[in-house]
């Protein structure tokens, strides 16, 4: 009998088979110094690869008005771009 374990579709937008419950760190790289963790809420349907995200940590928000710290102390989510998301860890691995 054989096992098997259920993996990601890597689709064109989600490259990284990113899922609900990942935990990553979220950043625009060079292009501002803006560096946070959140989790993934949501997967959006669309071809633009685009996610839900729930802010855990700021841990520098250059977003200009303070937007990445407004929604950690709200709790509030929004969408985020998966390219500039990086897996830190899944679900599983966070408890």
């Amino acid at each position: 009998m054989s096992h098997t374990t259920e993996q990601p579709v890597l689709e064109p937008s989600n490259p990284q088979g990113l899922r609900i419950g990942d935990i990553c760190s979220y950043s625009f790289g060079e292009k501002n110094r803006s560096y946070s963790i959140v989790e993934i809420v949501r997967i959006l349907d669309n071809p633009y690869g685009v996610a839900e995200v729930k802010f855990l940590d700021v841990v520098v928000d250059d977003s200009g008005n303070g937007y990445f710290t407004y929604l950690l102390k709200t709790k509030k989510t929004m969408n985020a771009s998966l390219k500039y998301l990086k897996r830190v860890c899944n679900e599983d691995e966070a408890r």
